[in-house]
């Protein structure tokens, strides 16, 4: 008998290489130190509309799901990862506001830049996490059949 391997979507990793890409847009125009203050507004305005899009694919049965269901154990660490959802929204709420109504200043552009790497920091480690998770799903799956 043949166990179905967990299937994760193709648009998914589409979506993290475009997240990654996006990503790396906005650590280099930060890096540079000079972009009008409603372009940075923008980009983290984009990058929150598109990072909650994702969530909500991995929420609403797409990116999880499949995985669970061959994976009941993992349940607890998925709903963990699923769990810190809001709080990455909020820290790009916070981003979008300071990028909008702050001064375009040497000061500003400190702020942005500590507020963005805090963000990636965390972010990267959720998305490993997330990585982990399911390799542990396909791991644990394939290893039964042996």
């Amino acid at each position: 008998m043949t166990r179905r391997l967990p299937h994760i979507p193709v648009d998914i990793h589409d979506e993290h290489r475009h997240l990654r890409r996006l990503l790396g847009q906005i650590a280099a125009v930060l890096s540079a130190g000079q972009a009008p203050r409603a372009t940075m507004a923008s980009h983290f305005c984009d990058l929150r509309d598109q990072i909650a899009r994702h969530f909500d694919h991995e929420e609403d049965g797409g990116f999880f799901h499949a995985e669970l269901e061959e994976a009941p154990w993992l349940h607890e660490r998925a709903n963990t990862l699923l769990e810190q959802h809001p709080q990455f929204l909020a820290m790009l709420d916070d981003l979008c506001s300071v990028a909008q109504c702050g001064a375009d200043s040497r000061e500003w552009w400190d702020e942005i830049a500590t507020l963005f790497d805090s963000f990636m920091r965390q972010f990267s480690q959720h998305e490993e996490d997330e990585n982990t998770l399911m390799q542990d799903a396909l791991s644990r799956d394939v290893g039964a059949e042996d």
